[in-house]
């Protein structure tokens, strides 16, 4: 026999499922209805309505409905439609009982309905009619109720109804999850969670940056539960990089609604597999990898993405998900951090900013009130700064297989200033430092590849500091550009131009041309720098020379200057662009959509100043000290004997002239020339 308070839930759930619209005797509308199955009870009316409440083991049943005045004639004619739709109401309440309960109910009338009307206009009439039934067969307590067991029934019905409308309540007094060494436990949601679940219940859009262990992807899936659980068709769809990551989560799903107790088992399982898991009332939940389409042609209610951070291709993934929310459906994209410049940091750090629609939330690992230093200390033991950051820190710049460490980066940031100027015809040459009088300059450069998706850039560096004095970034062609870089070369104390070559000559070639006396030429087998003359007649080539041989080495240059705190970059350009340059398959470039022309200019600078500029000056200086023994030895084996070889009269200025083994004299003054 059932209880008579498992009777009535089930009676109050069937009410609830019948109807979404309903209105109480004051016209404020019910907030229990979820769907009317059936169309207008009396079907000529404009609306209609019912609620019902219970008094002990009865049931009261209120109808409403709007009328036309003419409908009202003869009075008697239209209490026959009013007891009608008594009649169609409680065969639905059976009819939905016995659905959700797997049980027959007994309902049997006291007395005909009471009926009053109120005419709203010259036209129109506001029906209201009550009727009394007694709640019979199969019941534990048929006797009459007492006062405390009334209380007791309200009660239940108080907290079934809240459950509906609170996700946390409802998690806090039925969930259940599975803990690793204490097993299944009640899920007491901690104050950060609930906050989460607010978060989630009242925006429509949330991002969601957090540390791990936190238990969010668990409050998720409890609130996917209740949604489900309280709401008719509702459509979850579960997406992450690995469809076994998606099913865990749909399992989490499962696994609350097990374990619920057995009346608030409002509608049961229909479906349920590896991927699925549907209930009677139409909602469910499905999980999918971001390599599948599941989801994109349907509409959904819910989408969650799990560590969206980690989801390659995400961009695309969410253009073709987002039409699918677009009848009222919701997003949570909650991740820990990896790196800068993808979706999910995109979408959060927007989100900040007020520039979309999601509402960010960001969890570090202290906001947990059971986690303090010592936890932290202990965790964090054989921990990589990187691990920390990605892990527990929520620290997008320090996560991520970026080529420049989370460390050098927040230096980098810390150290940038705006520029004195921007000038130029398009105000894109910024400027930190005016030439300084005997400065040395070098001046790298990058050109467009001519497709559009790139920049042509420039980087000047003042060799003593290295320090990052000037750039220049615009979309030029190579008639514009050449005359640019030669006036940033000028005016920078005649810099040495070091240009990449790799696209095409159209700038060196334009530059030759104007002409610029302290133009970058180096060999093409070895990437040697030589001079113009040398260059002539060694085979050499205008610029610098990008390769899959060079590009480790000058990137590797970059990396070492940074992180010995060698090189000081101002540019914010340039430092959003070192954010976004990461490792991809062993080769460090700018991640997908973003630009690195900016970095690798910077890169040429630092390995053709501590690399080629280094070399080329050993060199000068060995020249110098082999001419000066040459020179040497000549004065001691002069003896002052005529016609003898290496005989010389005694000069105050070095000769730069010498006898070769062939008794001819041969200039040298080459040697000194660097």
């Amino acid at each position: 026999m059932a209880k008579i308070l498992d009777v009535i839930q089930g009676l109050a759930q069937a009410a609830a499922n019948s109807y979404d619209g309903a209105v109480d005797e004051d016209g404020n509308p019910i907030e229990i209805g979820l769907r009317r199955e059936d169309k207008n009870m009396f079907k000529r009316n404009r609306s209609d309505g019912f609620r019902v409440r219970f008094a002990g083991k009865q049931m009261i049943v209120t109808y409403h409905c709007e009328a036309l005045l003419k409908e009202l004639h003869p009075i008697n004619q239209y209490k026959n439609k009013i007891e009608g739709s008594y009649a169609d109401i409680v065969k639905h309440l059976k009819k939905e009982y016995k659905r959700i309960r797997k049980e027959n109910v007994s309902l049997t009338a006291l007395k005909e309905a009471d009926i009053s009307f109120q005419s709203t206009s010259r036209v129109r009439s506001w029906v209201q009619a009550t009727k009394i039934y007694n709640i019979g067969n199969n019941v534990d307590g048929v006797e009459e109720v007492g006062k405390s067991s009334e209380e007791k029934l309200e009660d239940g019905i108080k907290k079934f109804l809240k459950s509906g409308k609170d996700p946390a309540y409802f998690i806090n007094r039925y969930a259940k999850i599975s803990e690793p060494m204490k097993g299944l436990i009640p899920f007491d949601l901690y104050p950060f969670q609930e906050d989460a679940l607010k978060t989630f219940n009242d925006h429509r859009f949330c991002v969601i940056l957090k540390a791990r262990q936190l238990g969010i992807s668990t409050t998720v899936a409890g609130y996917i539960c209740w949604l489900m659980l309280f709401h008719r068709e509702k459509n979850v769809l579960i997406v992450a990089t690995k469809l076994q990551t998606a099913t865990n989560l749909v399992k989490k799903v499962k696994s609350i609604h097990r374990h619920l107790p057995s009346w608030l088992k409002i509608a049961e399982i229909s479906i349920n597999n590896r991927t699925s898991f549907e209930l009677s009332n139409g909602s469910q939940v499905k999980a999918s990898s971001t390599s599948g389409d599941a989801g994109r042609s349907e509409a959904l209610s819910l989408l969650v993405v799990d560590e969206a951070a980690f989801v390659e291709g995400m961009d695309e993934l969410w253009a073709g998900l987002y039409p699918t929310l677009s009848t009222g459906g919701r997003c949570i994209a909650l991740s820990t951090p990896n790196g800068v410049g993808n979706w999910f940091h995109k979408t959060y750090i927007e989100s900040e900013e007020g520039k979309n629609d999601f509402t960010c939330m960001k969890l570090p690992w202290h906001v947990h009130p059971e986690r303090d230093n010592n936890w932290f200390a202990k965790e964090t033991r054989n921990m990589s700064k990187r691990e920390i950051a990605q892990e527990l820190e929520c620290s997008f710049n320090a996560s991520g297989d970026t080529v420049i460490s989370g460390d050098d980066l927040r230096r980098m940031l810390e150290l940038a200033k705006e520029p004195q100027h921007r000038t130029g015809f398009d105000r894109n040459y910024w400027i930190w430092e005016e030439p300084v009088p005997g400065a040395e300059y070098l001046l790298a450069a990058d050109v467009a590849r001519g497709d559009g998706s790139d920049f042509s850039v420039a980087q000047i560096i003042r060799l003593d500091t290295m320090e990052q004095v000037a750039e220049y970034q615009g979309k030029l062609t190579a008639d514009m550009f050449a005359p640019i870089l030669i006036n940033m070369a000028r005016e920078y104390n005649e810099s040495l131009l070091v240009i990449e070559n790799n696209h095409d000559y159209g700038v060196l070639n334009r530059i030759e041309e104007i002409g610029y006396n302290n133009l970058y030429y180096s060999l093409k087998s070895t990437h040697e720098y030589v001079d113009a003359v040398a260059a002539e007649a060694r085979g050499g080539v205008a610029g610098f020379t990008m390769s899959s041989r060079t590009r480790p080495l000058v990137i590797a240059k970059l990396e070492e200057f940074t992180r010995n705190k060698l090189l000081t970059v101002n540019s914010m350009r340039t430092i959003n662009e070192v954010k976004t340059f990461i490792w991809y398959n062993g080769r460090p470039q700018g991640m997908r959509g973003y630009n690195d022309d900016l970095v690798i200019a910077l890169a040429i600078a630092c390995w053709v100043r501590d690399t080629a500029l280094t070399t080329n000056q050993r060199e000068v200086e060995h020249r110098k000290a082999m001419l000066s023994g040459i020179s040497k030895s000549s004065r001691q084996m002069n003896t002052k004997i005529a016609g003898m070889k290496g005989y010389a009269p005694n000069k105050q200025k070095q000769s730069t002239t010498m006898v070769g083994t062939d008794g001819r004299i041969h200039d040298i003054s080459w040697i000194y020339k660097g």
